[in-house]
C-alpha cells in the first residue's frame, strides 16, 4: 500500500475513540497507583480488568468506516483497509496495556504474589474477537456501522469471563490454583481469534 493511500485510510479511520479509551485505561491504573492503596492480588487483578475494559471500548470503533465512499476511487479494497486498521488498533491497545502492566506492580502490597506478565495476552485475545465482529459486519452489512456489533461482542466476552464454570475459569489471580491453566486458555482463545480474523478478512 502506497504511503499516500495509507495516509488516506488512516485519516478516514475513527482513531480518536481508541486513543481516548487507551489513555483513559492507563489513567485508571495511574490513579490507583497514585492513591497508594496497596491492593491485594485479587483486587489488583480486578482493577486491571476494569482498566482493560476501558481500554478496549475504543477498539470497537476503529474498523468503522464513515468515509467509505471517499475510498472507493482509491486502489485499495476493504481487505487492506481493514487489516491496516486492525494493526493500528492493536498497536494503540498494546502500547496502553503494556504501560498499565508496567505500573501494575505498584498497585499491590509488597507481600502479595504478583505476575503481571501473565496478563499480557488477555486484551489481545479479546481484541481479536472484537475485530472479528467488525470484519463480519463489514463483509455482511457494509452499509451499517460496525460499532454496535463490536460493542456487543466486547461486553458479551466480559460476561462470559465472569460467569464461566470453575472448570473453565479465565479471570484468575497469581495466587489462584487456576492461574496457570487460565493462561493456557487465554492463549488458545488468542489463536482462535487470530484464525477467525484471518478467515473473515479473506472473505472481504
Amino acid at each position: 500500500m502506497r504511503p499516500e493511500v495509507t495516509a488516506a485510510v488512516l485519516r478516514s479511520s475513527r482513531l480518536a475513540p481508541i486513543v481516548v479509551s487507551a489513555v483513559a485505561g492507563l489513567l485508571v491504573v495511574a490513579a490507583l497507583v497514585s492513591a497508594r492503596y496497596g491492593l491485594g492480588t485479587v483486587d489488583a487483578t480486578t482493577a486491571l480488568h476494569v482498566s482493560m475494559l476501558v481500554t478496549l471500548v475504543g477498539a470497537c470503533y476503529v474498523l468503522d468506516d464513515p468515509a467509505a465512499a471517499s475510498l472507493v476511487a482509491m486502489p485499495v479494497g476493504p481487505l487492506r483497509t481493514t487489516t491496516l486498521r486492525m494493526i493500528v488498533g492493536a498497536v494503540v491497545v498494546g502500547t496502553s496495556w503494556l504501560a498499565q502492566l508496567a505500573l501494575a506492580p505498584r498497585l499491590v502490597a509488597s507481600s502479595a504474589e504478583w505476575h503481571p506478565l501473565g496478563l499480557v495476552v488477555e486484551p489481545f485475545a479479546i481484541l481479536t474477537a472484537v475485530f472479528a465482529a467488525g470484519a463480519w459486519s463489514i463483509g455482511n452489512r457494509p452499509e451499517r456501522s460496525v460499532v454496535p456489533v463490536a460493542l456487543l461482542v466486547l461486553f458479551a466476552y466480559y460476561a462470559v469471563m465472569l460467569f464461566v464454570p470453575d472448570s473453565f475459569v479465565l479471570v484468575a489471580s497469581a495466587a489462584d490454583q487456576a492461574w496457570d491453566s487460565s493462561r493456557v486458555r487465554w492463549v488458545v482463545l488468542l489463536v482462535a481469534g487470530l484464525v477467525s480474523d484471518w478467515w473473515l478478512l479473506r472473505r472481504l
